[in-house]
């Protein structure tokens, strides 16, 4: 879905928001399984996250939020001895 198409409106915003739920949404929804102490969470970004292509305005939006919740999470979860971190296919384990 491109940001400005020739046959179709400008990027559709419930388009977008699905993109947003189903990506980024999910994978903070985790956060509400956790129940006890200790572990370890590791969720997957894909290289879009910090260098989307045409067409991937919503797919990257979401997966930029992934890598940017995971220092902030990480550092919520660690007085529960649970480590989250996030790997993505360019960027290795942060």
């Amino acid at each position: 879905m491109e940001t400005v198409g020739k046959e179709e409106p400008p990027h559709p915003l419930d388009a977008f928001r699905k993109t947003i739920e189903v990506n980024f949404a999910a994978q903070a929804a985790a956060l509400e399984e956790i129940d006890g102490e200790r572990g370890v969470i590791v969720n997957t970004a894909p290289v879009t996250a910090i260098d989307g292509q045409i067409g991937q305005t919503a797919y990257s939006a979401s997966n930029g939020g992934i890598v940017e919740m995971t220092l902030p999470i990480a550092r919520d979860l660690a007085s529960y001895k649970i480590s989250w971190g996030r790997f993505t296919d360019k960027g290795g384990l942060a």
